[in-house]
């Protein structure tokens, strides 16, 4: 009972190999009989599986660490393998399509040409309902879950009587061709030249267009959900195949993908690089579209989970709101500018320093001098048009004779500044307990 091997996703993504032995090996090791090379397919690194025919038909077991899947299910121990089944060597792939026949050897590669869509196991092998169709003919949308469906059993005549039928039905539609043909040929007067060219069939890709007017979307395979790292990179794959044309590949697509998304329309491989300040989760919208009817599409929803540091997070966005203070000399032809101090945009046009480099800044601004802000010292600048102390040392109200060095003081900007940190409300900071963790930052310039 030999089986054909088609990888769905990865680096051999549209290879076939056809196995005629009663057991094999998939994995990234050089003994294997189907091979993922681990720097191509970094994904397979450590993954093995192995194929065993049995008296009762094909297994498959894990026999390396990580989780693999089969039909979007993890395998725990030996599981019975079926034809259309596709084995996902990790939670990020590559997938591996399995069609098992009953034939010789001999004629296997023939029959390999049609390789059967995958399907999913249910519980109890219950037929699963049709598609739905959403629209008119022109757009029609299938979701994943369904598109996958598993064929329903076959409830009519047995396997001789239906070769009987067919042939019958084959000769009747021939013979139907040929008497159209005839009358077509008479009534036009078409000669013998042109008769040969009509007669000739039309091969090639046009023949695929043909069989799939009426017919099935494609079949995506897609990882349900996946843990991603903030600031670093996830690679995965997608993969589709158009029921009945295994040589015919979707177009693969990701519809509102952040810019941190990146898809390959042909081989399915995505690249994820989540910036260092995302967190929680994003939804990917995966479409695969059947290129010779992009009317015919099938939609799935990936769940991104991404976590980071939240002290990352912090320092990024308080490192964007930290500008540097500059003091520029002289008219425009001889104008000097170097930096003094540090600052943090704390409103739209509000910037919080301390009170002894606000006054000093006042002083200098009445000798002349401007006062900018900026985010580089080569940077686009905003000139400040106030500054403001309020006190350096504040007395308190419950003990006379104690004071608290505030040391406060806040620039304000003519336009509006790009970014501004969050400040804790008086609410947050009643809520403040002792024993909670502090961070402090630095950032240079």
């Amino acid at each position: 009972m030999p089986v054909t091997i088609r990888i769905l996703s990865g680096a051999r993504q549209g290879d076939e190999i056809l196995l005629d032995a009663r057991e094999f090996r998939i994995g990234d090791g050089p003994e294997c009989e189907v091979c993922f090379d681990p720097q191509a397919d970094p994904a397979a690194q450590g993954r093995l599986a192995k194929i065993r025919l049995k008296d009762d038909g094909w297994y498959v077991r894990p026999d390396a660490s990580g989780a693999m899947l089969l039909n979007r299910s993890t395998i725990a121990g030996e599981t019975h393998l079926r034809s259309g089944d596709v084995l996902r060597m990790s939670p990020t792939g590559p997938d591996v399509l399995f069609a098992i026949s009953a034939i010789a050897p001999s004629s296997a590669t023939t029959a390999a040409a049609e390789i059967p869509r995958p399907v999913e196991r249910k519980p109890a092998d219950v037929p699963r309902s049709a598609p739905a169709v959403t629209g008119n003919q022109e757009t029609l949308t299938v979701s994943a879950s369904s598109a996958s469906s598993t064929p329903a059993p076959d409830s009519g005549p047995a396997p001789s009587r239906r070769r009987t039928w067919a042939a019958l039905a084959v000769s009747a539609a021939l013979l139907v061709a040929s008497a159209w043909w005839v009358f077509a040929s008479g009534r036009h007067g078409v000669g013998p030249a042109a008769q040969s060219a009509q007669a000739e069939p039309d091969a090639g890709p046009a023949s695929d267009r043909t069989a799939a007017e009426g017919g099935s979307p494609p079949v995506l395979n897609v990882p349900a959900e996946l843990a991603l790292k903030a600031g670093e990179e996830t690679v995965f794959s997608v993969s589709a195949v158009i029921p009945g044309r295994p040589a015919s590949r979707p177009t693969l697509r990701a519809d509102g993908a952040p810019d941190w998304v990146k898809i390959d329309a042909d081989s399915g491989t995505i690249h994820c690089t989540p910036p260092a300040t995302a967190n929680g989760t994003f939804e990917l919208k995966i479409s695969a579209i059947d290129k010779d009817q992009p009317s015919l599409v099938t939609q799935a929803v990936v769940k991104l989970q991404v976590s980071g540091d939240p002290w990352t997070r912090v320092q990024e966005e308080l490192g964007e709101a930290v500008f540097l203070v500059l003091v520029e000399a002289g008219n425009e032809e001889t104008a000097r500018t170097w930096p003094f101090a540090t600052c943090s945009a704390i409103g739209d046009s509000t910037l919080l320093t301390t009170a002894r480099e606000t006054a000093q800044l006042a002083v200098w601004r009445g000798q002349g001098f401007r006062i900018w802000v900026s985010r580089s010292t080569d940077g686009p600048r905003i000139e400040v048009k106030d500054l403001r102390v309020h006190r350096q040392f504040v007395p308190l109200a419950d003990k006379p004779g104690d004071w608290v060095y505030a040391n406060l003081g806040l620039l304000v900007t003519e336009e509006k500044l790009p970014r501004a940190a969050r400040l804790a409300s008086t609410d947050e900071l009643r809520e403040l307990e002792e024993g909670l963790p502090l961070a402090c930052f630095g950032f240079s310039h």
